[in-house]
């Protein structure tokens, strides 16, 4: 063996605030809210009214409020990663079941590191690694990994130099 590479560490991760759908939803509430409570004052019904424009602030605060829970779930992880906090599991990839498509259920790849079982999600909470294959992971069956795992999120991937160069031949099991 070579050496390790790292191909994921949540301290070299930008954080990437929410996505375009939680923006969305935020300011259809409040134009939604505005609408209705514009709407409602026109039949002189300003307790409607109210109530209207205050659920609207209600969810575009609820959103806003998870996006900040998720900042500060990422800079947690961060902190852990920078202070190699978690266990270690390192060994050679194996039972490697990859997603076969996005519509598969459980919507996630398995496989098993160091004898444990390694659960990587399409879509998870969280600020771990979780890029499957369908994603353009370069995890497979005979891999060399070295993995940091914290609180159940994946926070640093480290594969055999040799091993991601192709040079070394996939083990097989027997």
């Amino acid at each position: 063996m070579s050496g390790w590479v790292t191909i994921y560490d949540v301290a070299a991760e930008p954080f990437r605030w929410g996505n375009a759908g939680e923006g969305l939803w935020a300011l259809s509430s409040l134009f939604l809210g505005v609408s209705c409570a514009r709407a409602t004052l026109r039949r002189r019904t300003v307790a409607l009214a109210a109530l209207a424009l205050s659920l609207s602030v209600a969810v575009a605060g609820a959103v806003l409020w998870k996006s900040f829970a998720h900042h500060r779930s990422h800079l947690e992880c961060v902190q852990a990663s920078r202070q190699d906090a978690g266990q270690v599991l390192e060994g050679v990839v194996s039972d490697y079941r990859p997603l076969a498509s996005y519509w598969q259920r459980p919507a996630e790849e398995t496989f098993t590191l160091g004898g444990e079982l390694v659960r990587l999600p399409l879509v998870r909470e969280g600020c771990g690694y979780h890029r499957t294959a369908l994603e353009g992971s370069t995890l497979h069956d005979g891999m060399r990994v070295r993995l940091r795992a914290w609180k159940g999120q994946i926070l640093r991937v480290e594969v055999d130099r040799d091993a991601l160069l192709g040079m070394v031949e996939p083990h097989q099991h027997r």
